[in-house]
């Protein structure tokens, strides 16, 4: 049975709610309201330097505000999936973020109107504007994809309406999916995410194709509802590329972000080039475990035959910080920090969100939720989030 968040030591538990008290909250959300009024006064008056300086630094401080408001809401929703209250919290600020975007809008299209040429010129002549020149450069590469303010401003508002395929199947895999229980030696386990691939990695065949099964059999009871989401996000994906001049989704994807389209292809092709070397493992798989066939239930069995060793999450705190010595003392230094510190949020609980990932905004301390398991893969990605 999965342990509820109440039953989790808070040592093992991130420390987010340090970021915000429930009035500050409130506050910030004011704030930001306050800011994103300001800045509309600035509507066509950004040719001016003085106001393109002034426009900046209040842009930058609403932005900031935003940024942490979204990212505490969203890890109070991962959480707790099921939790109604962090939900409508997330409701709320991502609405917020909705709005800001749709009345911003004007911003990009005003920038690109000044013209790269002079606006070169302001940064090179203003300190406060070069302390941000980020965005004004990122307004004019991503001048080909900006459409008119009514697109803008349209495409915007319906951000939240957009994310919905998304939303909708995060909360179906995270807070409404229930697996079957499976039996080893009379042991009763629930099937989660979180260990799904640690139970495939059991010695017994018949147990792991059990779990396999039943994991996938419950997965097929939603196939519509999964299959429909998916289908609709892809649309989705698809549509916004067109309306924003991408030549495709996957351009739409990357190149906000700056990253070229041959770095994908170069991805792709190098696993590709190299399937023969994971081909070679699955055999070798097969041969050192005597096994007439390898089924996918197979696949993360481990070639030893002995057990993987059980990993404590305090063992790989400091068999991590071993490892890293050669970085430096800052380096290790710092992470023993985060790890001690309550940086991150350790084990699984109910209604958790799956996974792992690195968190937090620029106004915060970093932040990792785990879903660890006490294993030498668990000790890996741990490490991994740590980077």
């Amino acid at each position: 049975m999965t342990t509820s968040r109440a039953e989790i030591k808070s040592d093992y538990r991130w420390a987010i709610d340090e970021i915000y008290d429930s009035d500050e909250i409130e506050e910030e959300i004011a704030d930001v309201e306050d800011l994103l009024r300001e800045i509309r006064g600035y509507e066509e008056k950004l040719g001016k330097e003085k106001n393109l300086e002034k426009f900046l630094e209040k842009y930058s401080r609403m932005k900031r505000k935003l940024s942490t408001l979204s990212r505490y809401a969203s890890m109070k929703s991962d959480e707790n999936t099921r939790d109604q209250e962090a939900q409508a919290l997330k409701s709320r600020v991502s609405s917020l973020s909705s709005k800001v975007s749709e009345e911003t809008s004007f911003v990009k299209l005003e920038i690109q109107g000044i013209g790269k040429e002079k606006i070169e010129d302001m940064i090179e002549s203003n300190d406060k504007i070069a302390e941000r020149d980020y965005y004004l450069r990122e307004f004019i590469r991503l001048k080909s994809h900006t459409r008119s303010l009514e697109v803008e401003k349209t495409v915007s508002s319906l951000s939240e309406v957009l994310d919905a395929s998304s939303e909708t199947y995060s909360m179906l895999s995270n807070a409404d999916l229930t697996f079957p229980e499976v039996d080893r030696d009379g042991e009763k386990t629930r099937i989660t995410q979180a260990i799904f691939t640690r139970l495939l990695k059991d010695r017994d065949r018949d147990f792991r194709e059990e779990v396999y099964k039943n994991y996938y059999e419950t997965l097929e009871d939603y196939e519509n509802t999964i299959g429909t989401t998916f289908s609709k996000e892809v649309r989705t994906n698809i549509k916004l590329a067109e309306i924003k001049n991408y030549s495709s989704a996957r351009e739409a994807a990357l190149k906000p972000n700056n990253i070229p389209l041959d770095v994908y292809d170069n991805l792709v092709e190098t696993v590709e080039d190299n399937l023969d070397v994971l081909h070679d493992h699955v055999e070798l798989k097969q041969e050192a475990r005597n096994l007439d066939s390898m089924k996918m239930h197979d696949l993360y069995l481990p070639i030893p035959e002995s057990d993987s060793p059980e990993v404590s999450y305090g063992e790989a705190k400091e068999y991590i910080l071993e490892a890293l010595q050669p970085l430096g003392e800052r380096y290790v230094e710092k992470l023993r920090e985060g790890l001690e510190n309550r940086w991150v949020d350790v084990y699984e609980t109910e209604g958790k969100r799956s996974g792992a990932y690195s968190g937090g905004s620029y106004d915060t301390r970093p932040f990792i939720l785990m879903n660890y398991q006490k294993d030498i893969d668990s000790m890996y990605t741990l490490a991994h989030e740590l980077g």
